[in-house]
């Protein structure tokens, strides 16, 4: 398992959230990473003196949209909230072989247009990222929509080529494969994307997911986030160019 930024990039309906969601049930399911992280935290119990609390369900992945996985769900996360302890900004902290899930990536502070105004124990986070064995999955719609800050701390660049559905006799999907380029040069990925040249790409690799991959995440749980207000206004229904007839 490799530790630090995996970018999926891809535009509207090609496959990022699949891939991304594919990626989290498979960390979900994957019970060396919940005991690595288990013993992790009994150590730092040891170290520190301390109790810091254990995951209450059998994994450690977190994201800023819904995943769940055999009653499991992923535990809710600020991402403006991951960065080392300070007095100046509000933050949380995790515990080691954590792994985040963040859909649509280029909002926030992890915006290429938000790289001068990252927080410094963010960055400072990020640059020690491999220490607490912690790898953070990002999905967003260009590869050069990453804040700059965070472009030398990404393993790996994942870009969806195609979503392959396999249906049983009663039209129900049973099996998806994300079928993606990938790139361990932040340029190579770039130039891929802008030329689609497959001559380019470094690596084929497959995601498969056996059931209905959308049973098991929510690509629309932001639709609340267009209803979020105090006040009363409501639908405004006008319609341009009516005539009234007497």
């Amino acid at each position: 398992m490799s530790f630090g930024i995996r970018v999926i990039a891809g535009k509207f309906g090609v496959g990022k959230g699949v891939t991304n969601s594919i990626i989290a049930i498979n960390e979900m399911r994957d019970k060396n990473i919940y005991n690595n992280s288990i013993t992790a935290i009994n150590e730092l119990n040891k170290s520190k003196n301390r109790e810091y609390k254990t995951p209450p369900q059998n994994h450690v992945v977190f994201s800023n949209y819904t995943i769940n996985d055999r009653n499991n769900h992923s535990y809710d996360f600020d991402p403006e909230k991951f960065m080392l302890p300070n007095e100046e900004f509000d933050y949380e902290i995790f515990p080691p072989y954590s792994c985040f899930h963040i859909e649509e990536a280029q909002a926030g502070s992890f915006s290429a247009y938000e790289w001068g105004n990252f927080p410094a124990p963010a960055l400072m986070a990020f640059s020690r990222i491999r220490h607490p064995k912690i790898v953070f999955t990002m999905d967003m719609q260009f590869i050069e929509n990453i804040n700059k800050n965070l472009r030398r701390f990404a393993f790996e660049y994942i870009i969806p080529l195609e979503l392959e559905h396999k249906k049983n006799c009663l039209n129900k999907i049973i099996t998806t494969i994300s079928h993606c380029a990938v790139f361990f040069d932040y340029n190579k990925a770039l130039a891929f994307q802008d030329s689609q040249d497959k001559n380019l790409v470094e690596e084929f690799r497959d995601y498969t997911f056996n059931g209905n991959i959308y049973n098991h995440y929510n690509s629309y749980s932001k639709q609340e986030e267009f209803y979020n207000t105090d006040n009363k206004k409501d639908f405004i229904y006008t319609i341009k160019g009516a005539i009234n007839k007497c």
